[in-house]
């Protein structure tokens, strides 16, 4: 049986950024070779709960004659607007985590971290690249806080 990309993605259910999601959601779109008009109604297929009626109601306010690419754009708006990570949510999250032994890469958490100051409106680089080592090291774990303080 052929592997399929988008056995990959869960469908979203409007809890969890909305964004993170989309950025998977538009790899499986790119790899799979998908046309703007087919995201636009993958999009769908992949929403479930409250994020399809948002979704449903973003295809439904779209006219016919609408090229396809913005039928898509306007869905993804209509998501982003209802579920992307807001700024409580952003700052919650940077100065709750913890490092998780069995998954987590220094990278990854550093590109989450970054994902999370933009959302704060943090702009200059030395104010990033400070909140960037403090969040960091918070959640390290002991012994790896330890040995590089």
């Amino acid at each position: 049986m052929p592997f399929k990309l988008e056995s990959v993605l869960n469908p979203y259910d409007g809890v969890g950024d909305f964004a993170l999601w989309l950025r998977d959601f538009d790899t499986v779109a790119t790899a799979s070779k998908w046309t703007a008009k087919q995201k636009a109604e993958y999009i769908v297929l992949f929403m479930k709960g409250s994020a399809k009626d948002v979704a449903r109601q973003a295809v439904d306010d779209i006219d016919e004659d609408t090229e396809a690419e913005a039928a898509y754009s306007n869905v993804v708006k209509a998501l982003g607007k209802a579920f992307s990570l807001k700024t409580h949510e952003a700052w919650k999250l940077l100065t709750t985590r913890t490092w998780n032994m069995s998954c987590d890469t220094v990278d990854g958490v550093l590109a989450e971290f970054r994902r999370y100051i933009r959302v704060l409106g943090v702009t200059t680089s030395v104010a990033t690249e400070i909140v960037l080592r403090e969040s960091l090291m918070a959640c390290f774990p002991d012994d790896v806080r330890r040995a590089i303080e």
